[in-house]
C-alpha cells in the first residue's frame, strides 16, 4: 500500500492556529497576574522580601516561556496583515522580557549583598554588646571583696562548683574573670557560625535564582531572534500600502 500524505483543510488549520494564540494568551496572562501578586507581596524596605521576590519571578517565568512559544511558533508560513502585525508586536514583547529576565541577575546578587552586609552589622553589634557586658560584669566582680560576694554574684552563671574551693579571693576572680571570657568566646564562635549557615543559604538561592533568570533570559532572547521576520514583513506591509 503506497505511502499518503494527510493534511487538514484550511479552516481547520486556522481553527489550531487560532487556538494555540488563546492558550498562549491565557498564558502571558497568567504569568503577568502572577508576577502583579509577587510584586504587590513584596517588603520593599527589607532585602529579603526583595531576594525572594526575585527568586520567585526567576522562578515562575515557565508560563509566559509556554506562552511566548505558543504564539510566535504557529504552525504556517502565510499569515494576514493583521496576524503579522500582532506577532511583531509579540516578538517585541518577548525582547522586553528578556531585557526584565536579565535585570533580575543583578538585583538578586545586590540584594543578597545588602543581606549579607545587615546580618555582618548584626552580628559585629551583638559581638560589641556581649564583650561590653563581659567587661562590665568582671569589673563588678572585682568590686568583690569576699568569697560570699563572689559566689552570690556569679550563682545564676552556669560554673563549675570546684572553681570555689580556690581559698585564694584574688585567685578565684581571676579564675572567674578567665570563664567569663570563655563563655563569651564561645557565644560568639555560635553566633558567627549560625552567621555563616545563614549567608551559606542566602548566596545558595541566589546563584540558583540568578542562573534561572539567566536561563530565562537566553529563552525570551531566542525567541526574540527567532521571530523577528515578523517585523520584517510588517514593514514590508507597511511599505507595499
Amino acid at each position: 500500500m503506497a505511502n499518503t500524505t494527510l493534511s487538514l483543510p484550511s479552516d481547520d488549520k486556522m481553527t489550531s492556529r487560532s487556538f494555540l494564540r488563546v492558550v498562549g494568551w491565557a498564558l502571558l496572562l497568567l504569568g503577568f497576574i502572577d508576577a502583579v501578586y509577587i510584586l504587590i507581596g513584596t517588603d520593599w524596605l527589607n532585602s529579603i522580601s526583595e531576594l525572594r521576590t526575585g527568586g520567585r519571578l526567576a522562578e515562575h517565568a515557565l508560563a509566559p516561556i509556554l506562552g511566548m512559544l505558543l504564539l510566535l511558533l504557529p504552525a504556517g508560513d502565510k499569515f494576514t496583515p493583521k496576524e503579522v502585525r500582532t506577532l511583531s508586536r509579540t516578538s517585541k514583547l518577548s525582547l522586553v522580557l528578556a531585557v526584565f529576565s536579565l535585570a533580575l541577575v543583578p538585583f538578586i546578587l545586590v540584594s543578597a549583598i545588602r543581606i549579607q552586609r545587615a546580618y555582618d552589622r548584626q552580628v559585629t553589634a551583638w559581638v560589641d554588646q556581649q564583650k561590653e557586658r563581659t567587661e562590665a560584669a568582671i569589673k563588678q566582680l572585682n568590686d568583690k571583696r569576699t568569697k560570699e560576694d563572689v559566689q552570690a554574684f556569679v550563682q545564676p552563671l552556669p560554673l563549675d562548683e570546684k572553681i570555689f574551693f580556690e581559698p585564694d579571693v584574688e585567685v578565684l576572680k581571676t579564675n572567674i574573670s578567665e570563664r567569663f571570657h570563655e563563655l563569651n568566646d564561645g557565644n560568639i564562635e555560635q553566633a558567627e557560625a549560625r552567621l555563616s549557615a545563614r549567608l551559606r543559604s542566602v548566596w545558595t538561592d541566589s546563584i540558583k535564582w540568578s542562573l534561572a533568570a539567566l536561563i530565562n533570559t537566553a529563552v525570551f532572547a531566542l525567541l526574540w531572534h527567532r521571530s523577528r521576520r515578523y517585523g520584517r514583513l510588517a514593514s514590508s506591509a507597511k511599505g507595499k500600502k
